[in-house]
């Protein structure tokens, strides 16, 4: 049993299992132990299975108690009959035809007899037309309509009572508690829920004759009907965070009675669509995980993995919410809705009740004899219980937030070495991004003009143009992680030089050699993390990777743009340049975990990279869209700092603004592809970039940083639907090939970008050049919106070179 079960909880249900029970621990209890035990089964409708299954090892007094309770339930039941014989007699005179839900319905399959069972209520189904003359027949039998039940989310009309005057006395079994009439008109709420399985119509149609104590005959659902039935009721309010473990136990019940009932099962089979029987499934799981009955074979059918997942970790959830709150219910619901705004409902729903309970105490009561005193009474206690209720959701609110961080981890699938590759990938990375921030701004207060900067930019750029078609060869022939030490290490010790020289020929070479030696640690972010993860899981891992590499960004940018007024008031005497040299430190620190990585070295064969119609038109996409980027990416310190005016720390607040807004995008892009597919998702993305860049070439100082950050966002919101895209469509073998393409194409048209860029933004200002790089953008949208989810054909037998 689970551990958040109180021990005396824990041996009550073990005791009620079906296949193998294990009822010794109850012998253990002591007074105090069965008088909470008890209690609990009276709240619960365990207490005479407990009686039934339990009897021989009871204490005497428990006995007596026991079956004082079943003597005053057979009155019950008795009463209960006969206010179903009198409303059935009334249905029949008037032609209105009915079905009994639940109750003795349930009886002989789920419960041996009717007085074994507790029941409060009458449930019964009717044709949507008639119920509103079946609640009027009822008005003269002296039934009434209870109020403030009206909004309730339920499928029948506000339960109707005899108010007799009976008073609430502590009594489960008092024979005198008034029964309930609940008249449905439908046998599910799909407009709360935000699903509803297909089929259900039918039942009404199926129903038949049905016999309880030999005499009592009734309308009632077809066998197969009854237990579809009794799993949405009990599937509704596990949804709704109150399932009653009576509920589970009688449907075990009834499992374990017909498991080898092969023709019943086949039935059940013809008559329930696929989506009935999967929740019906979900039901069945749970009853054979609480009380462990004998299971059919249809029941062991596999389910979809996020119900899989669910059902593994938490069916126990609303079992152990008894004692303490949880809503972990919530996570199965989602995986049973599709529709991102349905969700996002749901969540609303549960996390935020805002319906009040209705009246509890008292409503049998009849009007005439409420006194002051008395609706005082029910106020207070209605006051009670909404506190009560939110109380158990402030107490619940805690376990949402980790057990729904514990859901989303669990449902990445995703290999434990792609935690220490994106911990590895954040060190080099924060590092990178106080040099990147800090680097051009050296070169500017050294002297150097955009000509220049365009023009070193341009060469690194051409350098990763160089070293992407071998680094494509090195990530394919040597073992992953030293390939990614060497660049880490390598590419520190480059950027180190860069800051140490001054002439501009030299600053080119070494940009050159720092764009090779980039390039490997690119090309090999794709295949590393298509290694470590599944398909499906795909597109949330690169966003993860993605959306860290934007939130260390905040980070880089926050103490790049603080770190040299840090340093020079430490009596630095070159801040920025000591700044620069400490970003360098950071990515050769970042080798120590790339070292510690087992990434599997993909398949090796001759063939590389890999070729067909599709994805010469993915990459002549993706190469529009590198140049419409790549003319302003490489500039925007300069454009805040030359065109804007302001401050390298404004700067550094605006770049981490941001990178901070990025990250809430990105990891909300993969909910986006699933919604609308990758191509259309990527095309939307890269539409959206193009109008916020226009809108930076016209805005003005105080806009310029929003249109920027909505740039920001639109953009890299994108880059995790085209890695999936392309990594997705080829082979394992040809993902180091694939990788070094996609890395090519980009670097040759940013190096065209950037060159450009520079010599347009001297010459020309920056609005036009801007403006016409949004066109870009978007002409790169229309032709991604074109291509397929996969950037490969179903068949494997494509050309390669």
């Amino acid at each position: 049993m689970p551990r958040q079960l109180p021990s005396h909880l824990a041996a009550l249900i073990d005791a009620l299992r079906l296949k193998v029970a294990d009822p010794e621990a109850l012998r253990n209890f002591d007074e105090h132990d069965w008088g909470k035990t008890l209690a609990f089964c009276d709240r619960t409708q365990l207490t005479l299975a407990l009686g039934a299954a339990c009897n021989g090892i009871l204490p005497e007094w428990v006995r007596d108690r026991i079956s004082s309770d079943a003597a005053r339930n057979v009155e019950r039941w008795r009463r209960i009959r006969a206010a179903y014989e009198e409303i059935a007699a009334e249905f029949t005179r008037h032609s209105i035809e009915h079905a009994v839900l639940k109750g003795f319905a349930h009886c002989p399959e789920f419960v041996r007899e009717p007085a074994q069972r507790v029941q409060y209520d009458i449930d019964l189904l009717l044709r949507r037309e008639d119920v509103l003359a079946a609640r009027d027949l009822l008005l003269p039998l002296r039934y009434e309509a209870l109020k403030g039940l009206e909004r309730l989310p339920v499928d029948h009309l506000p339960v109707m009572i005899r108010r007799t005057g009976w008073r609430w006395r502590g009594d489960d079994f008092d024979p005198e508690i008034p029964p309930e009439v609940e008249l449905h008109f439908r046998l599910w709420d799909g407009a709360t829920e935000r699903f509803a399985p297909t089929g259900l119509e039918a039942f009404f149609d199926r129903r038949g004759e049905s016999v309880v104590d030999d005499d009592l005959r009734f309308p009632a659902l077809d066998l197969a009907d009854r237990v579809g039935y009794s799993s949405l009721h009990l599937l509704r309010h596990l949804l709704r965070g109150d399932l009653r473990p009576g509920h589970v136990y009688e449907l075990a019940c009834f499992l374990d009675l017909f498991h080898d009932d092969a023709d019943f099962w086949l039935r059940w089979r013809q008559l329930h669509s696929d989506s009935l029987r999967q929740l019906e499934l979900i039901c069945f799981r749970i009853a054979d995980v609480w009380f462990h009955c004998r299971i059919p074979a249809p029941a062991l059918e596999q389910l979809p993995d996020g119900i899989e997942r669910w059902l593994n970790i938490y069916a126990l959830a609303p079992l152990e919410g008894l004692v303490s709150p949880n809503k972990d219910e919530l996570w199965l619901h989602l995986s049973l809705v599709n529709n991102a705004p349905d969700r996002f409902r749901i969540i609303r729903r549960r996390l935020l009740p805002l319906q009040i309970p209705g009246p509890a105490e008292g409503v049998e009561v009849p009007e005439a004899q409420r006194t002051r005193a008395f609706r005082l009474s029910m106020r207070w206690s209605q006051g009670r219980r909404i506190l009560a209720r939110t109380r158990h959701h402030a107490r619940a609110l805690v376990p949402v937030i980790v057990h729904g961080v514990r859901w989303w981890w669990e449902g990445l699938e995703v290999e434990p070495a792609f935690w220490r590759f994106l911990a590895a990938a954040a060190l080099f990375e924060l590092g990178m991004f106080v040099f990147i921030l800090l680097f051009n701004l050296f070169l500017t207060e050294a002297g150097f003009r955009e000509t220049s900067l365009g023009l070193i930019a341009g060469a690194m750029t051409a350098g990763n143009l160089a070293g992407a078609l071998p680094a494509g060869l090195m990530v394919q022939r040597l073992k992953p992680n030293l390939v990614l030490c060497a660049a880490f290490l390598m590419l520190a010790i480059v950027s180190a030089l860069r800051v140490t020289v001054s002439s501009e020929a030299a600053l080119i070479g070494l940009s050159f050699l720092s764009g090779s030696i980039l390039s490997l640690w690119a090309v090999s972010i794709l295949p590393a993390i298509s290694s470590l993860t599944a398909e499906r899981s795909r597109s949330v891992a690169f966003s993860l990777f993605v959306a860290t590499g934007i939130g260390v960004g905040v980070a880089g940018g926050m103490i790049g743009g603080q770190l040299p007024g840090w340093l020079g008031r430490l009596g630095a005497v070159h801040p920025k340049q000591t700044a620069l040299l400490l970003g360098c430190a950071l990515m050769a620190l970042s080798a120590v975990p790339a070292f510690r990585l087992r990434i599997a070295r993909p398949p090796r064969e001759q063939k590389l990279y890999p070729r067909n119609p599709v994805l010469i038109r993915f990459l002549s996409a993706w190469a529009l869209w590198s140049l419409a980027v790549g003319v302003f990416n490489p500039f925007f310190n300069v454009y805040f700092s030359k065109h804007l005016s302001l401050s390298v720390e404004r700067i550094g607040w605006a770049f981490s603004a941001a990178q901070f807004m990025q990250v809430l995008a990105v990891l909300g892009a993969p909910a986006v592809f699933r919604r609308f597919g990758l191509s259309r998702g990527i095309a939307g993305m890269q539409a959206s970039t193009g109008l916020a860049l226009l809108f930076l070439a016209i805005a003005p100082s105080p806009v310029a940083v929003l249109a920027y950050t909505l740039y920001m966002v639109f953009q890299c919101m994108s880059e995790p639907g085209v890695f999936t895209l392309l990594m997705n469509g080829v082979q394992p073998a040809e993902r180091g090939g694939a990788s070094a393409l996609i890395f090519f194409v980009a670097y040759a048209a940013q190096a065209v970008a950037a060159a450009a860029g520079g010599v347009a933004f001297t010459h020309l200002g920056y609005p036009l050049p801007l403006s016409l790089a949004a066109v870009g953008a978007l002409l790169a949208a229309v032709l991604f919106a074109r291509l397929p989810d996969r950037t490969q054909s179903s068949s494997t037998s494509q050309t390669s070179s």
